[in-house]
């Protein structure tokens, strides 16, 4: 049986890519479990396997993909002010046009 070494928040913190802050919230929502060795929250330290537990469990399966809404407006002669009136429907205020 192999003891591995505990880290630092600092340490876990680079190792995993993110901050001291991030771990601490993680710690406080009771998502990341840390032993607390002295007095203080400098003496916090976190196992590896704690920490590889933990980003296995925000892992998520996949990006969720929504194409993005598509407007299209027909007609060739408007201006802008006259597309976006279409795009918004009737009783929106018209635009102002600047100089």
């Amino acid at each position: 049986m192999t003891i591995e070494k505990l880290l630092t928040l600092a340490q876990a913190a680079d190792q995993s890519g993110c901050s001291v802050k991030t771990l601490r919230r993680a710690m406080a929502s009771g998502h990341l479990v840390a032993v607390r060795l002295g007095e203080g929250p400098k003496s916090d330290r976190i196992h590896p396997d704690d920490l590889a537990a933990f980003w296995a469990s925000r892992r998520t399966t996949g990006a969720l993909q929504v194409p993005p809404p598509t407007l299209q407006v027909t007609g060739g002669a408007d201006d802008a002010c006259d597309r976006l009136q279409k795009l918004l429907g009737p009783g929106a205020a018209r635009p102002t046009r600047r100089p």
